[in-house]
């Protein structure tokens, strides 16, 4: 992946939920796929469950899952590391906000399929209180956990 390395870029999934009675976002992390996935299975697994759109899947010999919704941003999965990837012009045609939010997605797809296994920490606005102190309390909450992940704790 080096050659790709100017191209490619990690993303880790992020899911945001705006619309909800208390807007929250939840940040998956120690993220595990198997490493055996075939394409065919996971065609023929989609077929059986409702998805509002069926994606488009290619893998590669290089053990990149390529995955892809119609008008939504492409995700690659590196199935010898689990690190959830796209590409800079992704990135900069769909925001990184979507891109994160597509590669949440494709995530719990996986783990609904049986692919892939996860942990998870939501952090709801429903604690962040009515005063200025316990909303900046939370956004400390928040960027610290996010730096823990970063920074592989996890």
């Amino acid at each position: 992946m080096s050659d790709l390395g100017s191209v490619i870029v990690k993303v880790m999934p992020v899911e945001y939920r705006r619309r909800a009675k208390y807007p929250n976002i939840t940040v998956y992390y120690d993220v595990k796929i198997k490493k055996n996935i075939k394409t065919s299975e996971i065609r023929s697994k989609i077929e059986t469950i409702k998805t509002k759109k069926k994606p488009n899947i290619t893998a590669n010999p290089y053990h990149y899952l390529f995955y892809q919704y119609d008008n939504a941003p492409m995700i690659i999965i590196d199935l010898d590391t689990g690190e959830f990837l796209t590409t800079k012009h992704v990135i900069e045609h769909y925001g990184l906000w979507k891109v994160k939010q597509q590669a949440s997605i494709v995530l719990r797809l996986l783990k609904r399929l049986g692919y892939a296994d996860y942990k998870r920490r939501v952090l709801s606005t429903y604690r962040l209180g009515t005063n200025k102190e316990d909303v900046q309390n939370f956004l400390n909450e928040y960027v610290q956990f996010i730096e823990w992940v970063n920074n592989g704790k996890v």
